[in-house]
């Protein structure tokens, strides 16, 4: 049976022109359990030099993977961490790509 968190599309910044969808993945997978498509977070990074700062202010979730599930979103893969796709301006998006090589990433929940 397939699923709308089965497929990741357009669809989900429709009603935000200019947003772009960007997958990142977050070390605690624990953290991602307390995380729900819609909430506005902020990533910060921290890299082993010490040095840490926010990527992303205020973005959007806009899908995580369900548990067990499989498809676009599936989690299961032998990558390390939980992965979290928001949408984010242009630049925003290119910065967090960015970071994920280079920093390791965590969100911190905003209230809206």
């Amino acid at each position: 049976m397939l699923t709308s968190s089965d497929f990741v599309g357009k669809g989900l910044v429709a009603d935000s022109d200019g947003l772009t969808l960007v997958p990142f993945r977050i070390e605690d997978k624990g953290v991602a359990g307390v995380l729900g498509v819609g909430n506005q977070i902020s990533v910060v990074g921290a890299n082993p030099g010490a040095d840490t700062r926010v990527i992303a202010s205020r973005v959007r979730i806009a899908a995580l993977p369900s548990p067990g599930s499989s498809g676009a979103l599936d989690d299961s893969s032998s990558s390390s961490g939980a992965l979290v796709i928001v949408a984010a301006d242009s630049h925003t998006a290119r910065e967090l790509a960015a970071a994920a090589s280079e920093y390791t990433l965590s969100v911190v929940l905003e209230s809206d």
